[in-house]
């Protein structure tokens, strides 16, 4: 559907309006990921074929675009995030918290997308305030520098974990930059030992939400949060919303997601070998999402000969140059 919208719009005058708006590597990563989707799964554009080295059968398979506009690879993408967190996070309770901006704040961000990766620091630091007791540190009688092992008491919770996800858009599309956090109720004290806290994620819009759209408009519905998630109906032009669509791309590379304490990349081998413990055991999959998709849905091994029941070769890879050379400016 987003596709079917796209090719009803002008392009080229709504990628010249949101121009002034983004850095020119911003803009040119915005240009080449509308051009990756809409030659998503065109058989004409790209494709591997696969071929039985016993009887000659043979596979082929549209090139994707791995496009962040793209509904089919979000979905998978979340689907694969999510379950690489089940098996990541300890088993602990947890809580998710929202952080927000206020409103005459969100400008400046628009305006200078690299305040985005401070919000994910910003959150840390909220939740190191709370976890190591900054609070009563900062009235001690005597100032202990954090290099001293007094500094953390037993009461302090030194490890903790903490998994962000910046959106930039709210329910009805708008300009609206908050942290969803994922924020583990407890950790592990200086000694390693586990302490109880006693106190204290996606495409900008599913498909499923659009309800109507012809050449000059687009409605969609969202559920208010300040309303009792009341469901609301939004009508806006098809340029304005192929605009707001586009604004929420982050730059390439831009790192959407953070790990901070225990979830963290790099924690000391002690550390990570007590998490261990605290992890569920979970079963994981033989297959690759994709491959699992297709068995589940068409009951088929996309790789596997159905009539030979061996692994195909990958025998030819055909990539046009529309994929690096069209330009909608």
């Amino acid at each position: 559907m987003i596709r079917e919208i796209l090719s009803l719009v002008n392009l080229s005058h709504i990628l010249n309006f949101i121009n002034p708006f983004l850095t020119q590597q911003h803009f040119e990563y915005i240009k080449a990921s509308i051009n990756k989707f809409l030659l998503c799964r065109d058989i004409k554009a790209g494709f591997i074929k696969y071929t039985c080295t016993e009887c000659g059968h043979y596979h082929t398979i549209p090139i994707t675009c791995k496009s962040r506009l793209c509904p089919s690879y979000g979905f998978k993408y979340s689907a694969t995030w999510t379950q690489k967190m089940i098996n990541d996070i300890l088993n602990i309770p947890h809580r998710h918290i929202l952080f927000t901006i206020p409103e005459e704040l969100r400008a400046f961000f628009s305006y200078d997308r690299t305040l985005l990766s401070k919000l994910a620091k910003a959150v840390n630091e909220v939740m190191k305030y709370q976890f190591h007791n900054m609070h009563k540190k900062i009235v001690r009688k005597f100032r202990v520098p954090k290099s001293s092992p007094n500094y953390f008491t037993n009461s302090d919770i030194v490890h903790y974990g903490l998994i962000t996800v910046i959106h930039t858009f709210g329910r009805d599309l708008k300009w609206n930059p908050h942290i969803h956090a994922l924020v583990s109720l407890g950790g592990f004290t200086k000694n390693f030992t586990f302490k109880k806290l006693d106190y204290f994620h996606v495409l900008s819009i599913a498909e499923y939400k659009i309800t109507y759209y012809d050449n000059e408009k687009v409605t969609f519905f969202f559920n208010d949060l300040a309303d009792d998630k009341k469901k609301k109906y939004v009508t806006m032009d098809i340029d304005k919303f192929v605009q707001q669509i586009l604004i929420h791309l982050p730059p390439k590379n831009f790192k959407m997601i953070n790990r901070f304490g225990f979830y963290g990349r790099n924690i000391t081998a002690k550390l990570r070998n007590i998490v261990k413990k605290y992890k569920k055991t979970l079963s994981k999959s033989e297959y690759s999402f994709y491959v699992k998709q297709s068995i589940d849905t068409f009951g088929v091994h996309p790789f596997m000969c159905p009539y030979c029941k061996i692994m195909m070769d990958i025998q030819e890879i055909y990539v046009s140059s529309d994929w690096y050379g069209r330009d909608h400016t």
